[in-house]
């Protein structure tokens, strides 16, 4: 049984916020040498709160007024690093019963006091029918802090007055005694109850090393409290330090000799650290003392049953059980009995234990543990299957389930179970051993749906040539692996199905190579493909067969790709005997069911992101129904009879910023047959398709949406937000076999669908209240080829309103762009096949000046001497909005200020986020808001602007050298706003000039400068380009936002 360590213990005092009827103490001036301060309150309006103790624990002084007023002093020092001032405000405000932040709080800002800094806070509450005012001021040196906590009636003029009075007359000095050791015995309990206050903060917040600071010093200031030594215990074991645990312990245990609890923390590091005996001979004084802690106890007895020393086992067992059995108890006389062979015994202790109670995990696993012991796999499923059931989803219980399916020979079932536990645990070896077993008692997976023979496409005799002839010993440098020829063939006879055949050659270079293609995987769908593999051959570099693939190794899975739902299968080849230097021929044919006479509308890409030394795609048997196009490749000849499209060393693709969509960079091909119009294709959809829209059948929920709406525009903004906040969005395959929606109803009741059932349900949404919306058939990821009429080139659903002269198109499944106010994202300038009356093919408006901003306000002051303090706030809107909310979405409300920290600090590195606030990520209607404040720090005589926001989305990456063109695909406007405030002792003038303009084909900028007692203001309104520009343009273009960048980032002095 897993041991537990003794969970953290915090000393909370109960507080009371105003005294009682106290002795007054006329002594009003205080000094403290332990904490280095002093304090002497105004004459006549303050007397010292001689029973303190009984309202304050461990407050150092407190001071009574004759107006009502209360005050204390709170001071604790350290060694080492500071806290940061949030621990300081969290534990300080806690002896007051207020966990920070708190709307307790009416006002908060910043304070200092020699060379301390802190917070200056400000609450109001109601006590005994009176409005009292409390003032809180929580500085901080680099060794000692320091919290004054003054109060009085709010609605006497002089509490305000007399409270800062108090707090003018606080002093610090320097060197803290108590931290040299000096200090009184109540002194010492203050500092280190504070301090393991400071410790509990930092646990709670997971920063154990800081938490361990702290709590060490409480320790070893208060021997008296023994819970302080835990503490610092359990945060060592927090992070598995065990070792570091028991030594720091040793000399420290003499102090407690008496405390069984840290005797016990003795026991158990000496067990984690293999020092059993130890381990049992201080357990053994502990029990025989009456020490009682069950999760000890089972470790106790359990170190003694690996020793199986069963005699004492059952005597130390007798013995404690004899002062009353728990049910924790019972289930260790079960686990017990069971590690003895008592099976039976055991299970009837379990089942007793499990009658008549709730569920539990904890009893069904061990009684799982049991059955297994007893070969009953029936029964160990049947409880695996109600953990799962009982949603306690987790590698075990689907581990044991997929043992018991085993244990059955259920294997398929076992597969599934062993995977899903794999989910868990990736790198499980046990997990990973069964299922290997599996796949060899299966033939490494199900592969009954590849096993029926195909007969490849023959390859024209000069591509064959090219492939006998290939050169397996050349090698190209900064490639794991690359193909020497790559060629898709097809045979189209018209009939109602189509062959193809994939042949690959792959050069095989180094470890990361044979860890890439150390097993094929080829995609198909069993609804209208079938699969077969013609040859898998693995040769030297002379061209020597080395081994051949099994055909019993092969196995099929779905097809995982994390973002679409589809039929998709896949074929796992293993690739015998690879290595670097090797060459894999690999022959892999599919047999396409189609309509007859058609060949399926395909794009064809002849690169990859490996160097292919000869690519081709060819055709067959039939040409004259065959339409294509293609783009940065010859048009096709004509060899043996079959029609080829073929690329020699074609680009190799990589990824850069600002790429434009694959088919504008890579060469391809598009092949297929075609309708005779677009109307026709759309006709022929729309049959498939009618009786999805169902407007009657929505007519309810859209009418009340609009309910006093008259404007068409207005109404179409009002459902589509509906429909793309209220509707979860699920990717299905748009494809063949992949047409057809949900009805509208269904879409509405079940509040999730894909791409076409958002459309369908928005589009008969508006039709219900009399706006005149299409459906509208787009592509996301190309552009859509007008000379090809055929739907096969869409692989997304839209919906298309004609208003106010203009064409609106929607896309109800993008949550984070505001909806019929601008094209789409990644669609404008492409076409839509608008589902009309009469179907067309129309083109999507470009994108336009206003569709993508930001704005951005700054207000910059210098705090001290060496930083400053930055507030910028940035309103993002259409596509720049978008964008953001899709990386702000998937951040965590607790995880924000985190990010935020890491985002400003990749742009300035020694920046420190104070706050960060957002608006409107989940409600695309409005515009987002991000605010940050954040501190700077800065050279004493000069310093630049900075301008997050700006250098965030203006100052591109540079590269070394650009392969591919690039775009600004929506022209962004940036209107900034930098406001510098200064003192009259501390003046600010322009180091150097900068450009105040500049313009370029890649945008234009204007700057503004203006300056008065009080600041500067610079203000800066950029709108960029639109347009694509070559791989050469793009070094000009990063420095043209460069100097952007470098005009708001104005470097200052400081006079």
């Amino acid at each position: 049984m897993r041991y537990r360590a003794p969970t953290l213990l915090l000393l909370l005092l109960p507080l009371h916020l105003l005294a009682g009827e106290d002795e007054l103490d006329p002594g009003a001036s205080y000094s403290s040498a332990a904490f280095a301060y002093e304090i002497e309150p105004p004459a006549g309006t303050w007397v010292r709160w001689s029973a303190l103790a009984d309202d304050y624990a461990h407050a150092d002084v407190g001071y009574l007024g004759v107006n009502g007023y209360g005050a204390v002093v709170m001071p604790v020092c350290w060694q080492g690093e500071k806290p940061s001032q949030l621990a300081l405000l969290e534990v300080f405000l806690s002896r007051f019963g207020e966990d920070y932040p708190t709307p307790f709080v009416d006002s908060e800002s910043e304070v200092s006091k020699g060379s301390a800094n802190g917070t200056y806070l400000v609450g109001t509450e109601a006590v005994d029918g009176e409005d009292y005012t409390y003032h809180f001021w929580i500085i901080a040196s680099d060794s000692c802090a320091y919290t004054l906590a003054a109060w009085g009636l709010a609605n006497d003029a002089r509490t305000v007055r007399d409270l800062h009075a108090l707090w003018k007359g606080l002093r610090l000095k320097a060197s803290p005694a108590i931290l040299e050791g000096a200090g009184s015995d109540s002194e010492k309990t203050a500092n280190a109850w504070f301090l393991n206050q400071v410790g509990t903060h930092y646990f709670e917040s997971r920063s154990y090393r800081d938490a361990f600071r702290f709590l060490s010093q409480a320790a070893d200031l208060d021997a008296d409290e023994s819970a302080y030594v835990v503490n610092a215990l359990r945060v060592l074991v927090e992070i598995d330090a065990y070792q570091e645990a028991y030594e720091w312990l040793q000399p420290r245990l003499p102090r407690y000799g008496q405390d069984l609890v840290v005797r016990s923390w003795d026991a158990w590091l000496a067990h984690q650290n293999d020092d059993s005996d130890k381990a049992l001979r201080v357990y053994e004084e502990l029990f025989d003392e009456g020490y009682r802690e069950d999760d000890e106890f089972a470790l106790y007895v359990g170190i003694l049953a690996d020793r199986e020393e069963w005699e004492s086992v059952e005597s130390e067992f007798a013995e404690y059980a004899a002062e009353g059995i728990t049910e924790a108890l019972r289930k260790l006389q079960a686990d017990l009995l069971s590690r003895r062979g008592n099976y039976e015994e055991a299970l009837t202790i379990l089942d007793s234990l499990m009658e008549g109670r709730p569920f539990s995990a904890d009893l069904a696993y061990a009684k799982i543990e049991v059955l297994d012991q007893l070969d009953r796999p029936a029964e160990v499923l049947e409880l695996a299957d109600l953990l799962i059931e009982k949603n306690y989803r987790s590698l075990e219980s689907y581990f044991y389930k997929g043992y018991a399916e085993y244990r059955l020979k259920s294997y398929l079932k076992a597969r599934e179970s062993f995977n899903a536990a794999l989910k868990y645990s990736p790198a499980s070896s046990t997990v990973q051993e069964y299922l290997a077993s599996i796949n060899s008692i299966l033939g490494e997976g199900e592969n009954a749906s590849i096993s029926d023979a195909l007969p490849a496409v023959d390859l024209p005799a000069e591509l064959q040539s090219l492939v006998d002839g290939a050169a397996f010993s050349e090698t190209i440098d900064g490639y794991g692996a690359w193909f020497l020829n790559r060629i898709t063939g097809y045979a189209f006879n018209r009939g109602e199905s189509l062959t193809r055949t994939l042949v690959q050659q792959i050069k095989v270079q180094d470890a990361q190579g044979v860890a890439n293609f150390s097993t094929l995987e080829f995609n198909f769908d069993p609804a209208f493909e079938q699969l077969y593999v013609n040859s898998l051959v693995v040769r030297n570099a002379e061209g020597d067969k080395v081994a051949e693939g099994d055909p019993a190794s092969y196995y099929v899975t779905s097809t995982v790709d994390g973002y679409e739902a589809s039929t998709e299968k896949t074929a796992h080849l293993p690739v015998p005997s690879l290595a670097p230097g090797m060459v894999i021929e690999a022959v892999v044919t599919k047999r396409i069911s189609v309509e007859e006479d058609e060949f399926p509308l395909d794009i064809h890409y002849l690169s990859s992101s490996r160097p292919i030394g000869y690519s081709a795609v060819f055709v067959t048997g039939i040409h004259d129904r065959l339409r294509f196009e293609s783009f940065g490749i010859e048009p096709p000849v004509t060899r043996n009879g079959s029609l080829v499209w073929e690329a020699a060393n074609p680009v190799v693709y990589r990824w850069e910023p600002m790429q434009p969509w694959y088919d504008r960079m890579l060469p391809w091909v598009t092949i297929g047959t075609t309708s005779t119009s677009w109307r026709d294709a759309g006709n022929d959809y729309l049959e498939i398709i009618d009786d999805k829209l169902e407007a009657e059948r929505v007519a309810d929920m859209a009418a009340r949406l609009v309910r006093g709406v008259d404007d068409t525009q207005r109404k179409v903004e009002i459902v589509s937000h509906y429909v793309q906040k209220e509707l979860h969005y699920e990717a299905i395959e748009f494809g063949r076999r992949a047409y057809v929606p949900k009805s509208a109803r269904e879409t509405l009741r079940d509040r999730y669908g894909d791409c076409k059932d958002h459309a369908v349900l928005l589009v008969s949404m508006l039709q219900s209240v009399g706006v005149s919306a299409q459906l509208a058939l787009v592509n996301i990821n190309q552009r859509v080829l007008p000379e090809l009429p055929n739907i096969d080139q869409f692989d997304h659903m839209i919906v298309s309103v004609p208003a106010g002269g203009r064409r609106l198109y929607i896309d109800p499944t993008d949550k984070d762009l505001r909806l019929g106010t601008t094209p789409p994202r990644y669609m404008a300038g492409n076409h839509a096949l608008v589902l009309g009356e009469t179907p067309e093919l129309l083109a999507i408006p470009e994108f336009a000046v206003g569709d993508s901003g930001l704005q951005v306000e700054r207000d910059i002051e210098r705090i001290e001497a060496n930083q400053l303090r930055v507030t910028e706030v940035g309103v993002f809107s259409g596509y720049q909005a978008a964008d953001m909310r899709g990386q702000l979405r998937e951040i965590e409300s607790s995880e924000m200020l985190g990010t935020m920290q890491r985002w400003v600090a990749d742009r300035y590195s020694d920046a420190i986020v104070d706050d960060a606030f957002v608006d409107n990520v989940f409600d695309a209607s409005g515009e987002l808001v991000v605010e940050l404040q954040y501190r700077l720090p800065i050279d004493a005589e000069s310093f630049k602007l900075p301008g997050f926001f700006e250098a965030t989305f203006l100052d591109y990456e540079r590269l070394p050298e650009r392969r591919f063109g690039f775009e600004i695909p929506a022209p962004l406007t940036v209107s900034t706003v930098t406001t510098v405030r200064q003192s009259p002792a501390s003046k600010l003038r322009i180091a150097s000039k900068k450009p105040e303009a500049d313009e370029s084909r890649f945008g234009s900028w204007r700057r503004r400068i203006d300056s008065s007692d009080e600041g500067w203001t610079l203000s800066l309104e950029y709108t960029s380009g639109h347009d694509e520009y070559g791989p050469e343009d793009y070094s000009e273009f990063t420095d043209f936002h460069r100097r952007l960048v470098g005009s708001i980032e104005q470097p200052m002095v400081i006079e």
